[in-house]
């Protein structure tokens, strides 16, 4: 009898470790805005790892773009810092990057043959628009080849609407004006779960509908308006700061760290200002720190002071400081 016992301890231990052992991590990168690979498939169990390469910072948020239905969020990934999150359920699950939504992938989890049963919402359909605020009837189906579907619930990102325990498998909703992103989690009688893949409602207003703003057609005119080139080789002009002194000046900023004095529409051949030293080191592709504003002091004839909001690596301390946990600071500097 005790050797029986022992037998049967043996053969759960080994069990337990093959399940161990099949779990698997999945490394995605970050780099040059993109996610790669964007679209892994996995299986129940396995974990995914998402590491930023960028100089920029990005986020992995789960649903659909601009839209989080809270099934996972990396938070802000500055440049070399990573996140990871291990799928316990079967499902399709897109995400995306909420700094820069065009960034999207979709980690499709597979569950072992019959560990799980399969959903999918058949009503509203992906990317539906609905007039008006109110009561939205959400239809799924399910179905389960190892057991019985025992109930089926409803979310709108992380929070659940309702359920129903019985096919045909509905609930109504009362959805306000907004964007929703829903998803369906049918568990079965051996407690295996699958969560749908998210569908993206957009609930309108209300209102009514305005055709042709402008009915009647504005005449033509006889004025003329014509462009000329002023300033021209810059990098990245972002705006202008005009000096109250009555001189005429205007000081042009360029993200890539200078401030130009233009008057009467030229461009001093030297800059007023040169912080390119100072910033950090911006990516020529595409970047959105630099030189991001430049303001003058309000009597600037008498306080001849100019104002510069620049991304600065972290070093001594500036004027006015914007602290932010990145290895950057946000310096506003006189």
């Amino acid at each position: 009898m005790k050797k029986w016992k022992l037998l049967s301890l043996t053969v759960l231990f080994c069990t337990a470790r093959l399940f161990i052992a099949s779990a698997a991590n999945i490394n995605i990168n970050i780099s040059n805005f993109a996610f790669d690979p964007p679209s892994p498939t996995i299986a129940v169990g396995d974990t995914v790892t998402w590491m930023n390469s960028d100089l920029s910072a990005h986020t992995a948020t789960s649903g659909q773009p601009g839209v989080s239905d809270g099934k996972f969020n990396s938070g802000t990934l500055a440049q070399d810092q990573s996140f990871s999150h291990t799928f316990t359920e079967a499902g399709t699950l897109p995400y995306y990057c909420a700094f820069h939504t065009f960034m999207t992938g979709t980690i499709t989890v597979q569950g072992a043959t019959g560990q799980g049963p399969t959903v999918n919402i058949t009503n509203p359909a992906n990317g539906a628009t609905i007039a008006n605020p109110g009561n939205v009837s959400i239809e799924a189906t399910a179905s389960s080849t190892s057991s019985t579907v025992s109930k089926l619930e409803f979310f709108d990102g992380s929070t659940l609407l309702g359920e129903d325990t019985s096919s045909p498998y509905s609930f109504t909703a009362n959805l306000a004006a907004g964007s929703h992103s829903l998803t369906a989690k049918a568990t079965d009688a051996a407690g295996a779960s699958t969560t749908s893949s998210a569908i993206s409602v957009t609930v309108g207003g209300g209102g009514t509908k305005i055709t042709d703003p402008i009915p009647t057609k504005i005449a033509k005119g006889n004025v003329t308006i014509e462009l000329q080139t002023i300033v021209d080789g810059l990098i990245s002009p972002l705006g202008v700061a005009v000096p109250d002194d009555n001189s005429g000046r205007m000081f042009l900023y360029d993200q890539a760290g200078l401030i130009h004095v233009i008057t009467n529409g030229v461009k001093m051949t030297d800059p007023l200002l040169d912080v390119r030293s100072r910033l950090v080191q911006l990516n020529p592709q595409y970047d959105e720190r630099g030189l991001l504003g430049v303001a003058t002091h309000p009597n600037f004839a008498e306080h001849p002071f100019i104002y510069t909001y620049t991304s600065e690596p972290n070093g001594a301390m500036a004027d006015f400081m914007i602290l932010i946990p990145t290895p950057q600071q946000i310096t506003i500097s006189r």
